[in-house]
């Protein structure tokens, strides 16, 4: 007696089958017949076939999963470098405002002036107001490197530190009439005592 090959089925065959009996518009039978097949196979292909498209979502849902964990990385490393920059930023400019900062030392050869302004008390805040305004357009000028002011507790003087690079830088700033209207004011209500200073020598307190 020969005996009978056993049939071979293709995964485009097992798919049909399986997508049929997965809709439950025929029995197992039914099908059977319709494709003839042994409706055990049809069984486990179905089976199968919804197995298959479980881990299909899974799978979908594990990448849908890893490239939102990736996006909030991505935002998250966005934040520290503008966090970092803006560290980087501060920092920087707090270096700038120590340079700039008024430090009286004979290393740093900056040209020193000293001007003594005396004034009616009445006239002192009115006088300095004036001086901050001047100081608030001269600080933009090439070369300059700091300034203070500082009255006198009695309200009749105010004096003015300033530093700068160099004669020059100085002088380039008194060519500039940016300043020159409040300065004109201040001594409408002031005298004027301009000094021009190098320093010698300075001196802190001992360590105790």
């Amino acid at each position: 007696m020969k005996k009978q090959s056993r049939r071979k089925f293709s995964a485009d065959f097992k798919a049909k089958v399986a997508l049929e009996a997965v809709k439950n518009q025929q029995t197992l039978v039914e099908l059977a017949v319709k494709f003839d097949v042994n409706p055990v196979m049809i069984s486990k292909w179905k089976a199968e076939f919804l197995e298959n498209m479980a881990a299909a979502f899974e799978k979908k849902d594990a990448v849908e999963k890893e490239n939102v964990d990736t996006q909030e990385l991505y935002v998250q490393i966005g934040q520290l470098k503008v966090e970092n920059e803006i560290k980087l930023l501060t920092l920087y400019s707090y270096i700038i405002s120590l340079k700039r900062m008024t430090t009286i030392s004979k290393e740093n050869n900056y040209l020193t002036f000293i001007n003594i302004f005396k004034v009616n008390s009445d006239n002192q805040q009115k006088l300095i107001d004036l001086l901050i305004e001047a100081n608030q357009t001269v600080k933009e000028q090439p070369g300059f490197i700091s300034s203070s002011l500082h009255k006198s507790l009695d309200g009749e003087k105010v004096t003015m530190y300033a530093q700068w690079e160099s004669i020059d830088h100085y002088n380039s700033m008194r060519n500039n009439a940016a300043a020159s209207p409040f300065l004109s004011q201040a001594l409408e209500i002031a005298s004027f005592e301009p000094g021009m200073y190098e320093v010698v020598e300075t001196f802190t307190a001992s360590a105790s």
